[in-house]
């Protein structure tokens, strides 16, 4: 027979396989890290059902959810048994019929299994006290720096060298500013993108320390958690600099190298500055772009937009731990490296 089990318990598990049996559209939304979608309705199945659930109860509901379900059940039963050697986890939206359903065929076929017990919603209820009520256990290095100096690029290469970071740019498929969105994905629900804050920093939990880019409270259209927030103002803190020269080529490969639909997206965000820059420097702007003149362009953009944007929160030279130069970009990860060692 299947076990209830509550979430702390099941993400403990050594082995666990979690098996999220709601429709596609939940499951992309958001769902516990890791977890297999093996849906017990589709979407529009799901939406069906409640519709009779809402106009004739929730006994007409459920024949026609049987219904829906009978014929599908050999390949259902396929799915999980392909999982078998690990610890499967059974979860729905709140612990109720679907995941039951599941487990009890499971049951039939002597195949163990846990429900997770609350869902999906006892999961979410974890991620907020996690992230938002509690202090996180590890310390912070945050890489502070105007726009361009290499600092996503340093924090990939630790990455690279085996030190714990949090890349929040990749988890929010963004990179901050009216620009961000440029040649990236769409970017995740604000409760997918703490799922995978979460995922990493349990990822990390063996490290004293984690290392992350300096951000502000919003990435895109995401919020960071108040946990990880706070965690990062009280970090340690690196400014990276570099010069003007390196920083324009450096955003040139970054935003506009890989091809026209690149450039076609930064020449739409552009409106959005005007009320900032002024229409006639917006135009000039886009004359650049359409020339292809990229180094004067993105000079420009450096100058009076990034550096009148972000240049306020740079504090002085005092207020660092350390500051390296990106000009080197390999001296500036050794040094940064030399100073994490001494903290660990």
């Amino acid at each position: 027979m299947h076990r209830e089990i509550e979430i702390e318990e099941a993400l403990d598990l050594s082995n666990p396989c979690f098996v999220d049996v709601r429709s596609p559209q939940e499951y992309e939304l958001d769902t516990i890290p890791g977890a297999v979608n093996v849906p017990l309705l589709d979407n529009e199945e799901r939406h069906r059902v409640g519709l009779v659930y809402a106009e004739k109860g929730p006994a007409e509901a459920r024949k026609l959810g049987l219904s829906l379900v009978a014929p599908k059940l050999p390949i259902l039963l396929e799915q999980l048994e392909d999982a078998k050697g690990e610890q499967l986890v059974l979860f729905c939206w709140r612990g109720g019929d679907r995941s039951k359903a599941v487990a009890s065929i499971l049951d039939i076929m002597h195949i163990p299994c846990f429900r997770l017990k609350g869902g999906y919603k006892a999961y979410r209820q974890y991620i907020n006290k996690m992230l938002h009520q509690s202090e996180l256990p590890q310390q912070f290095v945050v890489l502070y720096g105007l726009t361009g100096t290499g600092k996503t690029e340093i924090i990939r290469e630790l990455g690279q060298r085996g030190y714990p970071i949090l890349d929040l740019e990749a988890l929010a498929q963004h990179r901050g500013s009216v620009f961000g969105a440029v040649g990236l994905p769409q970017q995740p629900s604000q409760k997918k993108f703490e799922s995978l804050i979460w995922s990493r920093i349990k990822h990390c939990k063996n490290s004293r320390l984690l290392i992350v880019e300096g951000e502000s409270k919003k990435i895109g259209k995401l919020y960071l958690p108040d946990s990880l927030y706070n965690g990062m103002q009280a970090g340690f803190k690196i400014l990276v600099t570099d010069s003007i020269s390196q920083r324009v080529r450096r955003l040139i490969k970054d935003y506009v190298d890989s091809g026209e639909t690149n450039l076609s997206q930064v020449k739409t965000s552009l409106d959005y500055l005007t009320r900032r820059l002024g229409k006639q420097k917006v135009d000039y702007l886009q004359h650049l772009l359409s020339v292809k003149d990229l180094e004067q362009f993105t000079a420009i953009l450096l100058e009076d937009y990034y550096d009148v944007l972000y240049g306020k929160s740079i504090e002085g030279p005092g207020q660092y731990d350390l500051i390296v130069d990106a000009g080197n970009f390999q001296s500036a990860v050794e040094k940064i490296e030399e100073f994490i060692q001494h903290l660990i």
